[in-house]
């Protein structure tokens, strides 16, 4: 499925897992939004991915690899990801937390992804 960022395409969904691989193209951004009912981990294959927590004032950035290639986010935690050097291969899988099963509308985005312009920083995605 085409994206702002890129395209994702699901692999495999039951009612507790969900994996999904994901092609972001180089400056491709997500929305900043949270999972409800899901934790949303990441698995990157190849290039370079930066994930964005914003469980804090101060918002926290990873920086996944081949060589650092997973984190986990939990239920709740807003966070976005951006392709830092691209294009990014990566998987996205989520698992349902605690007894509920998945939702696919359970993401609450606070605004929407896309593709950096050419020049502009990306200190205004960790806001």
């Amino acid at each position: 499925m085409q994206k702002s960022w890129g395209r994702n395409q699901e692999i495999f969904r039951d009612d507790l897992l969900e994996i999904v691989r994901i092609e972001v193209l180089s400056g491709g951004f997500s929305s900043r939004h949270l999972h409800r009912g899901k934790h949303n981990a990441f698995l990157v294959v190849s290039g370079q991915l930066s994930v964005v927590c914003f469980e804090t004032e101060l918002p926290a950035e990873h920086i996944l690899s081949a060589d650092a290639p997973a984190i986990v986010v939990p239920a709740g935690v807003e966070h976005r990801f951006l392709a830092r050097t691209g294009p990014v291969i990566a998987y996205e899988i989520y698992v349902a937390a605690g007894e509920q099963s998945l939702d696919a509308l359970d993401i609450v985005r606070r605004d929407e992804g896309g593709i950096l312009s050419a020049g502009c920083g990306t200190a205004a995605l960790a806001q």
